[in-house]
Parts: C-alpha cells; structure tokens; sequence
C-alpha cells in the first residue's frame, strides 16, 4: 500500500486505558508529530476531540484504548459528522491495541508493538483498507455485543476492577479477573434467576440462514415477522467479526456472507458456561446448546428486563430491542496476516 504522510494522521490515546503510560506516549510521539496526538480523560473531552478532528484535514484516524474507545469513536464520529455535515468521507480509523479485550485490534491483525504498526503505513508496507459493517441496537453502532450472562459478567468484572483495593484489582485483572468475576460473582446470580431467561426472536425480513461448521448455511423459508427461535437461552449474543474479545471466536460464521451479521443463541447450564467457551475458544465448538443464525434484520422479545452490553461495556437493560446491520459501512486499516505473525511474533 502506499505510505501515508504522518501529517495526515491524528492520534487519539485514552488516557484511562491500561496500556496507555508514558513509555508508550514517548514512542508515538517520536513517530507522529505531537499537535497530531490527542489524549482524552472523559467521553466529553473526546467528543471536543472528535470534532476538532473532523474539523481538520486528517485523512487516518488511530484510536488507542480498548473496544469501548473504539465504539464510541465511531459512533460520535457519525452523530457529530451527521449533525454538522463537515466531511462527505469519513477518517480511515486504524487501531492502537492498547486496550484488555481487543476483539475488532484483533480480527484488523493490529500489532501488540503498536509502533511497528505506524511504521507500516507510515513506509507503505503489508497493509490494506477494509470496510467493516456495524450492528444498530437504537442510535448505538457496533461491531459485537450480547443479552444476558455475558452482560452479567462484564458488570460484575466492570465493578470489580474499579474496587479501591489494590490486591482485589489485581486478582481481577485481565483474562482471569472476567473468569473469576464469572464464577465467584455472576454464577450465582444466573443460577438463582435462570428459569426467568427466555427470548424470542422474530425475522424483520425473508434474509435468514442458519448456520453451523457440518451442515454450513441453510435458508429458512421465512416471511417478516416469522418467528425463528423461541425458548431459553443463557446469552443471546451478535457480531460482525469473529471475536469477542481475548481472542475468542465467538463469531465463526460473521463475515462468511456479504451483508450479513451472526447471531448466537446459548442455552448452557451456568455451571457449563466456563467449560463451553474454554471448549469453543477456537470457534469450532458444535452442540445443540449453540444455535447461530446469518440475519440482516431482526427483532428479540425477552421475557423480562435483559441487561445488554456493547463492545463490552454495560449499555443498560432492555425487554424488547431491534437488531438490524447498519446501511453505512466503515473503513479501517487492516494489516495482513503474515506480515502481522513476522512483526508481532518473532520479533
């Protein structure tokens, strides 16, 4: 590809996040010039930042922080564009994996040695541009989310990391602190009320494939407003890439076919949560306890308030909610494979 001028591309670093330190600002900033690199405290002061940015002549964009940072980048970078009319084409994002779970840094083969990336386009090597559809529950975009334990897990795993203590926050860190959180502290909770979890999901369109690793893609002889699954469920979960955060590919079939999002529908026992997404990390896991569907449009009835969250971020509760793929695509940097195996595994 070819290289892109450092003066077109802006930096916006969350000061919050865990890998962003001083050591890290030191070396972008030895590649990027310093007015181009922002550093935020507050979703207000990266609003002010996004608009300035879009203000500007910027044609990349490189969002440092976890999924969350990502998300909502994208989101106030379409309301603030749409709002004001300032750009007809979007920044290019490329992303800085400087976050915990980093699902979409993963799926855009973005390196752990964030610098080696910056290079790469800065030299005009082993990259490309992709365009990545987004998921729209309301006015929110996204590239994955999920209803029900996931969500549990990623409030308690949320609450637990902002503990004052110091030992807790460590025991709570990372990987271990979500399967911890998991079992010490949502299990329980899901064992006490799983009777009450029961969904329904009803097609908004005659678009819908089931889909499995033995059998691949079937299409359903459907109508809107058919419904295509009903029973209950553990966690209800949508995506556009394949992974879910750690490298868990939870969304094996999600860019299989043009046009289309995955859902997946759990239904596993609480105390086999664990077993089964340790089993299934790969996304090669088949059992009648997972269902996955290839759907454009769609709407799910839950049997009472089911909290939802976001590129792992809490995003409330909801009893009803539309599920439908965004008509405006977005544009990101994605580095190939092999180039990114050299750089990011044997250096």
């Amino acid at each position: 590809m070819k290289k892109i001028n450092r003066n077109d591309i802006a930096i916006i670093l969350n000061n919050n996040a865990r890998n962003v330190n001083k050591k890290i600002k030191n070396k972008i900033e030895k590649l990027i010039p310093k007015k181009n690199i922002f550093y935020t405290n507050s979703l207000e002061e990266a609003d002010a930042i996004i608009t300035e940015i879009l203000n500007s002549s910027f044609t990349h964009i490189f969002t440092g922080g976890g999924d969350g940072t990502l998300i909502h980048l994208v989101n106030r970078m379409k309301e603030i564009n749409k709002k004001f009319k300032i750009k007809e084409k979007l920044p290019v994002i490329g992303i800085l994996r400087l976050g915990t779970g980093n699902a979409v840094a993963i799926y855009t083969n973005s390196n752990k040695k964030i610098t080696n990336d910056l290079e790469t386009v800065l030299n005009g090597g082993r990259y490309k541009t992709d365009k990545i559809d987004f998921i729209k529950i309301d006015k929110d975009y996204f590239t994955f989310g999920g209803f029900g334990a996931d969500a549990l897990v990623l409030n308690d795993y949320d609450m637990m990391k902002k503990m004052p203590n110091k030992t807790i926050k460590y025991i709570f860190a990372g990987l271990k602190g979500y399967f911890i959180s998991g079992l010490a502290i949502t299990l329980p909770k899901i064992l006490l009320k799983n009777k009450e979890n029961y969904v329904e999901i009803y097609a908004n369109n005659d678009a819908v494939y089931t889909a499995s690793i033995s059998e691949g893609f079937k299409k359903l002889n459907i109508k809107k407003g058919d419904l295509i699954y009903k029973g209950s469920f553990t966690s209800v979960a949508m995506g556009t890439t394949p992974y879910y955060g750690y490298g868990l590919k939870s969304f094996p079939f999600a860019n299989k076919k043009k046009g289309y999002f995955q859902i997946r529908v759990l239904d596993i026992h609480p105390t086999l949560l664990a077993y089964k997404i340790l089993k299934g990390w790969n996304g090669l896991y088949e059992g009648d306890d997972v269902i996955d569907f290839l759907v454009k449009d769609v709407v799910v009835k839950f049997k009472k308030e089911t909290p939802l969250q976001i590129a792992g971020d809490a995003a409330g509760y909801k009893k009803e909610a539309r599920i439908n793929l965004s008509k405006e695509k977005v544009e990101f940097i994605k580095f190939k494979e092999w180039w990114y195996y050299l750089t990011n595994q044997l250096k």
